[in-house]
């Protein structure tokens, strides 16, 4: 089976290969790809779940086979890796308290999730603001944060950004509110969002980047809950949405104080991209990227027969090819630009391994002036211009 898709994809891979200023010989043939997927999908490998033995396995043999075809290291310190780390984290227990002056205001603890930064996490009587999407863009004129003091407050913010280009993402709003000293961050979720599927989701919170800057406390409730508990202080949180339309809202302290306590497990790890370079002959000013994500879900099963994914189509077809792809193009005579061939870890949990390379580039970021990604790239029968795949 795999022959016959794989088959299917040499005559990219050509197309790929001739695309850039170096000589080729042969075609990349199925044989060659067949290999590499034969070794990186086998049960060896485990999977290559990031932060395994299956990464050491996988890293391994990937720097292997780039050093064999005459790439260089171009990863940390001379290294073929550029380590990532990154952070789990999970909540064990919670608890959320509001009040306005000296009444203690109903509310119903399963319509609030919390996680902390560190292991234990507490604010008490802290103060509240109403955010609205919580965003700054100076070059626009808009801060949303200015109007309230958020330092040490539990900060609302509505999670869905309005379709509008370049509006920060959550993580960039996250990051803009820790920076402003927020003790915790509470997202609105829209009323369209079930909040059953949203509670579930924040609570498998997929690994992220140790370096992002998150507040002390983190959570999210339901739109229906947030008007319930504003109008039980007195206030009106349509009112809020509405009397500052657009660039012009400012952030409004509410009639309300909090009490939020919560203790998370945090599991800090280390993982690794694997970047390797041909040098050009134009003296490195610009560079060629080449990428493939070479992780998969790792041994993602209970006990049974078969615990492990393998990843054979999702990626160790895309690694297969970025190998060969870098054995043609090492060849005589050199290109002008560099080319890069990086081979990126938990793509699976949200591009993590592509993102922090993008922050901390081996050069710089504007001197790369094209980026090919080799992903599932086994997927289509020999000879059909466009293949399906159904259920069942």
């Amino acid at each position: 089976m795999f022959l016959r898709l794989i088959r299917a994809v040499a005559p990219f891979l050509l197309f790929l290969a001739a695309a850039a200023p170096a000589q080729t010989d042969a075609p990349i043939s199925p044989a060659e790809l067949r290999r590499h997927i034969d070794a990186l999908a086998s049960d060896a490998f485990q999977g290559r779940g990031p932060a395994t033995e299956g990464e050491r396995l996988t890293t391994a043999y990937i720097a292997e086979q780039f050093r064999s075809r005459g790439l260089e290291p171009a990863g940390e310190g001379g290294g073929w890796l550029q380590p990532v780390r990154l952070v789990e984290r999970t909540t064990r227990s919670q608890r959320a308290a509001w009040s306005a002056g000296r009444r203690r205001l109903p509310f119903d603890a399963g319509e609030i999730e919390l996680q902390g930064r560190e292991a234990r996490a507490r604010v008490e009587n802290a103060p509240v603001v109403f955010a609205g999407h919580g965003a700054r863009i100076p070059e626009r004129g808009v801060d949303q944060l200015a109007g309230a003091d958020v330092r040490g407050a539990v900060v609302l913010i509505l999670a869905d950004a309005p379709e509008v280009a370049d509006f920060p993402s959550y993580p960039e709003r996250l990051r803009a509110l820790a920076e402003a000293g927020a003790a915790a961050v509470i997202a609105i979720s829209g009323p369209d969002l079930q909040w059953r599927y949203v509670a579930r989701v924040f609570r498998q919170t997929p690994p992220k980047l140790a370096e992002q800057t998150v507040p002390p406390i983190l959570g999210t409730m339901p739109m229906a809950a947030a008007q319930r508990l504003i109008a039980a202080a007195g206030g009106d949180l349509e009112r809020l949405l509405n009397d500052q339309p657009g660039s012009s809202f400012r952030a409004v302290t509410l009639p309300l104080r909090a009490d939020l306590e919560v203790r998370t497990d945090v599991h800090a790890y280390t993982t690794n991209n694997v970047i390797g370079r041909i040098r050009g002959s134009g003296g490195g000013r610009e560079s060629v990227l080449f990428l493939g994500h070479w992780d998969h879900l790792g041994i993602c099963r209970a006990e049974g027969a078969d615990r492990i994914c393998n990843g054979a189509v999702d990626n160790a077809s895309g690694i297969a090819a970025l190998i060969e792809v870098a054995g043609r193009l090492a060849r005589p005579p050199r290109p002008v630009r560099d080319i890069l061939f990086l081979a990126t870890t938990s793509e699976e949990v949200g591009l993590l391994g592509a993102e922090y390379f993008a922050r901390h580039p081996p050069v710089p970021l504007r001197s790369i002036v094209a980026a090919v990604n080799l992903d599932t790239m086994a997927v289509a029968s020999a000879g059909h211009a466009v293949d399906y795949a159904g259920r069942g």
